[in-house]
């Protein structure tokens, strides 16, 4: 049966913080969190690790103040690419010269560099470190790493563990979709996301994940509420606090033996000051369970030999009142599944193929766009197969590409149903029912009395039905394309898959019955170029569609301004006919005369939205139509630069209509600055405790109101 308690040597953590430095266009650190955690004595003996940038490790100011401090710590390094370090690699850096779009995944992680390059920015930094501590780090933090640099970190260096960002579905940039979470493991040569499966195809180091992850709510969520990081989930709708996250270390102790593991720390960003003091109450609260015997906090040494060893242990991470309850997730070396517990039934809702040949699609060939994409391969991912709920109450994720429950019917293979119990034997973990049995085994799902199950809608029929039919069905799902169900002539197996963008049927996994039993297989012998016949949903930057009309929006914030001081601005979010994202090459247009259009730099490395903003210093009106890579837009659109009649007071004068049209964007154009200052007065009130600081209250209005009037009224026309 399975072991629900943990001895306290079991249940296992480790903390690390990614440390900033100074390097005002990269998302500047506050280097005072360092200071802060270690004025605090009950702090000063956990075993805290830190992952310092290159602006860090070259600041002989920050370093003289806190040397002394991490020389008893444990110190790695954070892989981020920043100007400072391109130009001391003798590298050309990827973004704009001020470092302006230096978050743009293929700017700042060394997935957007070619090999040679990768080589000299790692050799740099960490020669940095070992300038400064005389040794090679240990460990390393980037948030995404092609796996090549993984490879030559620890081949060359003897990095012994790495941590990557958590499960996330285009949040920042970049996507890790499909992997391990929550617990350590020795990933494989050619993909950090996955596990190896042999000792021929692994690194030897570990790989963990940042924050511990809500094992429930965090599938199906683009916006980062439901982890353990303070600057996550206390921005949460659902009034998520400290008891949420004391809530997710229970999590953490509930999970069985190796798998009890949890990922702690924070970045020092310039947000550190509005989350020091819930960060510091989680510091302490994990103080207190290590004194307890509850957590062992180790080193990150202890936890790659720890973990090394675990490779070819079961991984699998299940909530507290499983299976009465919640959900269950299966980590195997060829797949990964999630079941839940929908009323009665067991449901299947992710299942993914971690195929033999699949490889990291950045190992040789760089990213050249501003999005990223790890995505292990599926035949269900219900967080994104799903059915839009008419009158749903909540809209919280509307517009998400992945959805959670809310307002949203999932996809899903209904197992079976009854009352479940859970055991395990020998590495076979087996949920049992009154009315039969499911089984995961390292190479495929096994259901006894599987003719029942059953394919939720849009499809609704069972594997008997299906053979029954005995005819190929296909379906739809949003932002796919072809979903197919191929079941042979003798009624034995079901091929499933998706059509590619020739049209082609590429097999995910096969329903194959024996007898009384049905099991569920998945194709690991899918090949790099079938996994790559399905770029538009598994690797969307490299995607064979192109900007769709039909799918792209177009917002005009305005058609009229003020020449000289405002631009008519359009808004455009392309898409492709899947209404996924995807990059604009060439916008053109005909001639507009003394209008300048400007257009975002780097237009072809972005796959977000933009502007293109026109400006005149000159009245004039025109029609435009724009041309996007070859699609010319149905309609003009009128646009209007009128008069500044502070420069053209005799013009205004004696031409109403252009008085009346000036007067009219002068008015907007104030409302919109005076949203602007009330939203940013009530925002700093509400910062504050009103009852301590009511003091404030007059000062701040008075500022406020001083500061906004001349805006309003200015000198000239007074």
């Amino acid at each position: 049966m399975v072991n629900h308690s943990n001895a306290a040597n079991e249940v296992s953590a480790l903390i690390i913080h990614q440390i900033r430095g100074n390097e005002m266009c990269c998302m500047q650190g506050n280097l005072k969190m360092i200071e802060r955690i270690f004025q605090d004595p009950e702090l000063q003996k956990l075993p805290l690790s830190w992952a310092l940038r290159y602006d860090v490790l070259t600041d002989s100011d920050a370093v003289a103040s806190f040397s002394g401090i991490l020389m008893k710590q444990n110190v790695g390094v954070l892989l981020e690419v920043t100007p400072l370090l391109a130009s001391a690699s003798g590298v050309i850096y990827r973004g704009l010269p001020d470092g302006s779009d230096w978050y743009h995944a293929n700017h700042a992680f060394l997935v957007g560099y070619s090999i040679s390059e990768r080589k000299r920015l790692i050799d740099t930094i960490i020669g940095a470190y070992r300038e400064l501590f005389h040794a090679n780090p240990l460990f390393s933090v980037s948030w995404i790493i092609d796996s090549w640099s993984l490879e030559y970190l620890n081949k060359q260096y003897g990095i012994k563990l790495h941590e990557l960002t958590k499960e996330q579905f285009e949040t920042d940039g970049y996507t890790l979709y499909g992997g391990v979470f929550n617990i350590p493991y020795v990933p494989r040569l050619k993909h950090p996301l996955l596990p190896a499966r042999n000792t021929n195809d692994m690194l030897d180091l570990v790989v963990v994940r940042q924050t511990v992850s809500d094992i429930e709510k965090n599938y199906g969520s683009a916006k980062a509420y439901y982890t353990s990081q303070p600057n996550d989930y206390l921005k949460s709708p659902y009034n998520q606090r400290f008891s949420y996250f004391t809530q997710l270390v229970e999590q953490v102790v509930s999970q069985e033996d190796d798998n009890a593991f949890g990922l702690f720390g924070l970045e020092n960003s310039r947000e550190w000051e509005s989350y020091q003091e819930e960060y510091l109450s989680q510091l302490k609260f994990l103080a207190e369970k290590q004194i307890a015997g509850t957590l062992k906090i180790l080193n990150p040494q202890e936890v790659y030999v720890r973990y090394k060893g675990l490779n070819s242990s079961v991984k699998m991470l299940k909530s507290a009142d499983f299976p009465k309850s919640g959900v269950l997730w299966y980590f195997g070396s060829t797949y990964r599944a999630r079941v839940e517990i929908l009323g009665d039934h067991l449901v299947l809702t992710d299942f993914r193929v971690y195929a033999d040949d699949l490889e990291d699609p950045y190992r040789n060939e760089p990213a050249n766009k501003s999005r990223v994409y790890w995505i292990a391969p599926y035949l269900l991912d219900s967080s994104q197969q799903f059915e839009q709920q008419e009158n749903a109450q909540t809209n919280i994720f509307a517009g998400d590409q992945v959805r959670r429950d809310e307002g949203v019917t999932r996809f899903g293979i209904d197992m079976m149903a009854g009352n479940f119990k859970l055991q395990s034997t020998d590495g076979k973990f087996t949920i049992l029912s009154n009315s039969g049995s499911v089984s995961f085994t390292p190479q495929y799902i096994d259901i006894a009395s599987g003719e029942s199950v059953k394919l939720l809608d849009p499809i609704a029929l069972t594997v008997r039905e299906l053979f029954e039919i005995n005819t190929d069905q296909y379906v739809h799902f949003r932002s796919h394309p072809r979903f197919f169900l191929h079941p042979d002539r003798i009624g034995e197996t079901i091929e499933m898959g998706w059509e590619n963008y020739d049209l082609e049927p590429i097999v995910m996994a096969s329903f194959k019955k024996t007898t009384g039993n049905l099991m569920l297989i998945p194709n690991t012998k899918l090949s790099q170029i079938e996994i790559r016949s399905l770029a538009s949903i598994f690797q969307p930057d490299r995607s064979p569609y192109r900007l769709d009309l039909a799918h792209t929006t177009f917002y005009w914030h305005n058609h009229e301004a003020i020449a000289g001081r405002n631009p008519v601005r359009l808004f455009i979010d392309p898409r492709n006919v899947l209404d996924r994202p995807v990059s604009v090459k060439t916008v053109t247009h005909p001639d507009l005369g003394n209008i300048q259009v400007t257009l975002p730099p780097n237009l072809d490395g972005q796959m977000d939205s933009f502007y293109i903003d026109f400006t005149s210093v000159d009245p004039i009106s025109k029609d435009v139509r724009l041309s996007i890579d070859g699609n010319i837009l149905p309609k003009s659109e009128k646009i209007t630069f009128y008069s500044d009649c502070t420069l053209r007071i005799y013009e205004c004068v004696t031409n109403p209509h252009t008085l009346i049209s000036y007067v009219k964007l002068f008015v907007n154009e104030q409302r919109g600055r005076l949203t602007i200052y009330l939203s940013d007065y009530f925002q700093k009130i509400i910062s504050h405790d009103v009852f301590e600081k009511g003091k404030i209250l007059f000062d701040e209005t008075i500022a406020y109101i001083l500061e906004f009037v001349p805006a309003i009224y200015p000198s000239k026309l007074l």
